[in-house]
């Protein structure tokens, strides 16, 4: 009975895995993510100018750089479910989508930063967050660097010798997730 509920674990996993990989999706996700970006932006530019109902105005933000925000937030889901998918072959894949993922979020972070500015900004007035913006997307370029050089350096070396059992161990972490 176990081995059956594997099975189709398994077989399920494959499929989504496979839909999720598909070059169509990547197009669909990366457009879907310009047109919401796009839309943000010009929802805030309504708020701006006073054109939406008073309801929609209050859920809405006035600063252009949430637009921003909302987009990194939905690139980290969309990388989370990466990191999923990649959590059942290889390990040190895994690790360095963990590592990308921390490089995204110092990247959010640093524009976070800039929703606290006024429109159009004056950067001699922001010293102090500018320092916090500098310090994160450095961060975050310090790490893709170093993830760059992580990946050229990798070596994948197969943790088994025989397929049925590399199978067993695929299997195993795509169940426990």
């Amino acid at each position: 009975m176990r081995k059956k509920a594997a099975k189709e674990i398994d077989r399920v996993f494959d499929r989504l895995e496979k839909i999720w990989d598909s070059k169509t999706t990547h197009v669909t996700v990366g457009w879907l993510l310009v047109l919401i970006f796009l839309g943000s932006l010009a929802a805030i530019e309504l708020n701006r100018q006073g054109v939406l109902p008073g309801a929609l105005s209050t859920l809405i933000p006035i600063n252009h750089f949430y637009a921003v925000g909302f987009v990194f937030n939905l690139l980290l889901i969309v990388e989370i479910i990466s990191l999923v998918f990649n959590l059942s072959h290889s390990i040190s894949e895994a690790l360095g989508k963990q590592f990308e993922i921390l490089s995204l979020i110092l990247l959010r972070s640093s524009f976070k930063e800039f929703v606290h500015f006024p429109e159009p900004i004056q950067w001699i007035a922001f010293t102090d967050p500018i320092k916090h913006i500098l310090s994160d997307s450095g961060g975050a370029l310090l790490i893709f660097i170093l993830l760059g050089l992580y990946y050229h350096l990798q070596k994948h070396q197969p943790i088994t010798r025989d397929e049925e059992e590399k199978s067993r161990f695929i299997t195993s972490k795509k169940w426990r997730h």
